[in-house]
């Protein structure tokens, strides 16, 4: 019984592993970048939870349109901003004394014709803000997926592959 077809299908199965596994890194890395978007519609900002009356704190900003003048407003206080050619910016804002401990106070930022916001609590209460979602997008599932399927194939055809060795082995020739 001759297996040496064993041989040349070494080569193609390997190859297959190693394709499943890039698909599988690529798919899993994707989702850590895949679901930030550039404007228009991507901004984001981000606040502290809780900045106590009187006190200030630091809101950050990104993907608006680059070098562009802006503003951030908390209740009524505004301060003003230029993004930089990222599309990103930082701006120290205060809360006004007259804001009460533990009211919701919204947060916008606005540059360029565009738009975002989130809220902050006042004093010691407990914020919730509204953060883009982050980490997954449809593609990531497919590229997981795809490298998933591909990986076990060329395992499966390495296990039958080295049956094959082992029977030919096993078996003389005669």
């Amino acid at each position: 019984m001759n297996h040496s077809i064993a041989r040349p299908v070494q080569p193609v199965i390997l190859f297959l592993c190693v394709l499943g596994a890039a698909f599988l890194a690529v798919g899993l890395l994707a989702g850590t970048a895949g679901a930030q978007t550039g404007y228009p519609g991507g901004a984001t900002i981000t606040a502290p939870a809780v900045i106590t009356p009187c006190q200030s704190g630091v809101v950050t900003g990104s993907n608006f349109p680059p070098n562009s003048a802006g503003s951030v407003t908390v209740g009524s206080s505004t301060v003003p901003f230029t993004t930089g050619p990222d599309g990103r910016f930082t701006a120290t804002v205060s809360v006004p004394c007259s804001a009460s401990p533990g009211q919701t106070l919204v947060v916008t930022a606005s540059a360029g014709g565009t738009t975002a916001t989130t809220s902050i609590q006042t004093g010691a209460a407990t914020a919730t803000t509204n953060l883009p979602l982050t980490g997954s997008s449809p593609v990531t599932a497919v590229l997981a997926r795809v490298g998933i399927a591909l990986a076990a194939v060329g395992a499966a055809l390495w296990a039958i592959a080295a049956n094959r060795r082992r029977a030919a082995v096993a078996t003389p020739a005669g």
